[in-house]
């Protein structure tokens, strides 16, 4: 979402963890305007549409018109435009989501998508609205996603290396958020220990942020069916809409807001080099460990990284950077720093693959020491400066 376009308090309060429910969609009355002769007429969605509309993009997106499927998708969507707005609609998450993207978008090329079936996608809406409410509550979306990539799947089927301190029970965090739908990235070394347990337990209920393997009732997910894949791809994709770690991912928020990018719109998405969290934590691993995960995980890194259409990669701290360097084959060169304080944060550019522009800079975000907000403002205005030149 732009940061210019309009908001909604009700959802953004949700999308921030400040309310764990959200007024459900109201019906829209489109409202026909004739036009002059030399126009097209128009149709009026009122409040009732434009926030339907700003719901559809909440996500992300995806390359809609290039689904072969599409024009098949929006006749379908004719069968569903009965019923009450709050009528439920048994189909898996990301798929509502697509045809609720897919149709809101057309309508900017004179579709008429939503004027025409007002009903179908207020209740794709609101079935929306309902799964995300589940979800924050700690229960599952039903159906499971359906739409996983073959290669992402192979992931989430294979277990980590042998002593390598992964945390029992968890499951690989194959990103945070959707990267088929996000524009930008984040890069990490792997995930906090804190997405899975707190003093050694396994979090559960409401406080659960992502799938365990309890959660999907499984002993292990070497050979899962498609439902226990689409699960744990499903609470990665929406892990901002649950029990996001905010303390952590909110000091990159503020680097992304003003870029026009968000977490908490699908527009970004936070990914790692190794997909498996540990206990302890990556600077506590052994050598040979964190070799071993590293050429685990990293192959599978590098399938994101080709496959996306990211604008641009960011690098939050010098160990991450040095580690993207020697894995990723990134080489970077150095840009003016940010003096504040009597320290300096460094930057550094370069590109994955000749394709995809990254950008690094040394202070750790999420260190408690020396990081003050002038500090924070400061890298933001150099990122933001950085990323509008370009290289």
């Amino acid at each position: 979402m732009n940061v210019d376009e309009p908001r909604d308090p009700d959802i953004d309060a949700f999308s921030r963890g400040e309310a764990d429910t959200f007024p459900e969609f109201a019906p829209i009355r489109p409202v026909l305007h004739q036009a002059a002769a030399n126009e097209f007429p128009w149709y009026e969605l009122g409040n009732s549409g434009g926030r339907l509309i700003r719901f559809a993009h909440r996500f992300g997106t995806y390359d809609w018109s290039h689904d072969p499927n599409h024009r098949e998708k929006m006749r379908l969507l004719e069968s569903y435009n009965v019923a009450e707005p709050a009528a439920p609609i048994p189909m898996p998450f990301d798929v509502l989501w697509r045809w609720l993207f897919a149709a809101v978008r057309e309508d900017r090329f004179g579709s008429e998508n939503v004027a025409t079936n007002p009903i179908a996608l207020v209740r794709i809406a609101n079935e929306l609205r309902r799964r995300l409410q589940t979800e924050r509550a700690g229960g599952e979306s039903k159906p499971a996603d359906a739409i996983v990539e073959p290669y992402v799947a192979d992931r989430i089927r294979r277990s980590a290396p042998a002593r390598c301190s992964v945390i029992t029970g968890s499951t690989p965090v194959v990103a945070f958020g959707d990267p088929s739908a996000a524009s930008v990235a984040t890069l990490g070394l792997n995930p906090s220990r804190v997405e899975f347990i707190d003093s050694g337990q396994l979090l559960g209920g409401q406080q659960r942020r992502l799938a365990s393997l309890g959660s999907l009732e499984v002993d292990s997910l070497l050979g899962a069916d498609e439902e226990t894949v689409g699960r744990v791809v499903g609470a990665c994709r929406r892990y901002f809409w649950r029990r996001p770690y905010r303390r952590w991912f909110d000091q990159l928020e503020a680097i992304l807001g003003p870029l026009g990018y968000s977490y908490y719109d699908g527009t970004a998405c936070h990914l790692d080099l190794v997909q498996s969290a540990t206990d302890p934590t990556w600077a506590k691993l052994s050598d040979d460990q964190r070799q071993r995960l590293l050429s685990s995980d990293v192959p599978f890194l590098r399938d994101q990284l080709d496959r996306s259409s990211f604008r641009f990669l960011l690098i939050n701290g010098s160990s991450v950077r040095a580690w993207a360097a020697a894995t990723l084959g990134i080489e970077f060169a150095n840009e003016t720093g940010v003096a504040l304080d009597g320290s300096m944060t460094a930057f550094a550019v370069g590109k994955y693959n000749k394709k995809v522009p990254v950008l690094a800079w040394s202070t750790n975000l999420q260190s408690s020491w020396g990081v003050t907000g002038a500090r924070r403002n400061a890298i933001a205005s150099r990122v933001s400066e950085l990323i509008a030149r370009g290289w």
